[in-house]
């Protein structure tokens, strides 16, 4: 027969397993398994926000409790069905199946957070869940004047426009005000310069316009800016520009300033007056009809300063003139000699004629050249400077722009 050692499942007994000659039996790994998993008890979890409603990146937390208290292991969130979770929390022997989880990443809008227990050796897997359903809303303010356009003479400012920033979803970021495509010649100013809502209440700021009188007219669209915490917004305005009511006068130092040619005035002053509150900066330029003469303009706080140089006679003579005349004078002869000398090919007694009239004009040539020379002073030239007398000094002041503030005047200029 066969020897059999031990005990096989053959003699084991139908019903419990185990041999029954011995009492052992071997042990069924699947069936184990499948009594073991049988064995763990079920579990759900609950989830509970903190708040329903939070500002975009303000902190929620998120309590999850498994129905078996003596549960340990991990619990994860998750939102919006995203496989991807939020963050996962473990479960210790103390936390009496209860996770909590805190975050300040929900997006905005509507978020729908579950929580998925994980199992442990005596607890199964979660197969339920409630959700939580947090809203996130983002804080954000409107933007607005009051009126919305106005109405100033150029060179002037508008009266006051209230600006206000109204907070939404408790808004409470500093917000800086700001004018942008304002037409030239335009500036706008803020005060204060920066708001701060509380969150829940609208909060104003004062807003200006300052024209300058040369600046053209009519109306013109532009746009006020608000920007706080990433977020900007804008409203339209229209400013209309009126025609300047601004004049300025200029009024010279003195009638008549005295210099002595080759001399300069430096003290020749004229002083600005504006009306109305004329304040726009203008430029100088100064007309001297005097020969060799120059005017320059210099500003300064009350209007200009002028500089008038004049240039002295030169007594310098020119003599270019005499030595060029003597050197065609000795040249004339050499060629007139030289033409006589290749037209003769006869060696006679009418050659030597021929050379004592060459030499008879040549003298009679350089004595024209030197009486010629000798009147005038020996031939040279002089400068005469800036001639002496009366001359008028017109100066002429404009703002420039699109429509110029201009002004003249004049003063007198001796030259001595």
């Amino acid at each position: 027969g066969t020897l059999v050692v031990g005990y096989t499942a053959a003699n084991a007994d139908s019903v419990t397993g185990y041999n029954l000659v011995t009492g052992l039996g071997s042990v069924d790994a699947n069936a184990l398994a499948v009594a073991w998993g049988a064995s763990r008890t079920a579990s759900t979890v609950s989830i509970s926000p903190s708040a329903a409603q939070i500002n975009l990146g303000q902190s929620v937390t998120f309590t999850a409790t498994v129905s078996t208290t003596t549960a340990i292991g991990n619990v994860s969130f998750f939102n919006n069905g995203s496989t991807t979770a939020l963050g996962t929390v473990a479960l210790t022997s103390t936390s009496n199946g209860v996770a909590a989880f805190s975050t300040t990443a929900l997006p905005g809008g509507t978020n729908n957070v579950t929580a998925t227990y994980n199992g442990d050796g005596l607890n199964k897997p979660s197969t339920t869940t409630t959700s939580a359903t947090v809203t996130v809303i983002t804080p954000d303010y409107t933007l607005g004047s009051s009126p919305t356009s106005t109405t100033v003479v150029a060179g002037h400012a508008s009266t006051a426009i209230t600006v206000t920033v109204t907070p939404v979803n408790g808004f409470n970021q500093t917000v800086t005000p700001s004018c942008t495509s304002l037409p030239t010649g335009a500036t706008c100013a803020f005060t204060p310069a920066t708001v701060t809502p509380d969150g829940t209440h609208a909060i104003t700021t004062s807003m200006t316009i300052s024209t300058a009188a040369s600046m053209a007219t009519g109306a013109d669209a532009f746009t006020i800016s608000a920007t706080g915490s990433s977020v900007t917004h804008t409203t339209p305005f229209t400013v209309t520009v009126s025609t300047t009511d601004q004049i300025f006068t200029l009024t010279p130092g003195a009638a008549t300033y005295s210099v002595t040619q080759g001399q300069s005035v430096s003290n020749a002053t004229v002083t600005l007056a504006g009306t109305n509150g004329f304040n726009t900066p203008v430029t100088y330029t100064c007309t001297d009809p005097a020969s060799e003469s120059r005017c320059t303009a210099t500003t300064t706080s009350t209007g200009a300063n002028f500089v008038i140089t004049t240039t002295a006679p030169s007594s310098a003579a020119n003599q270019s003139g005499h030595s060029t005349r003597i050197f065609y004078a000795a040249l004339l002869p050499g060629l007139l000699g030289i033409m006589f000398t290749v037209g003769s090919r006869k060696r006679s007694l009418r050659g030597l004629r021929l050379l004592g009239l060459i030499v008879a004009l040549g003298f009679s040539t350089m004595w024209l050249a030197s009486c010629g020379g000798s009147g005038g002073g020996g031939g040279g030239t002089k400068d005469p400077g800036t001639p002496k007398g009366a001359y008028t000094i017109t100066v002429n002041a404009t703002t420039g722009g699109t429509n110029p503030v201009t002004a003249t005047t004049t003063f007198a200029l001796q030259v001595n």
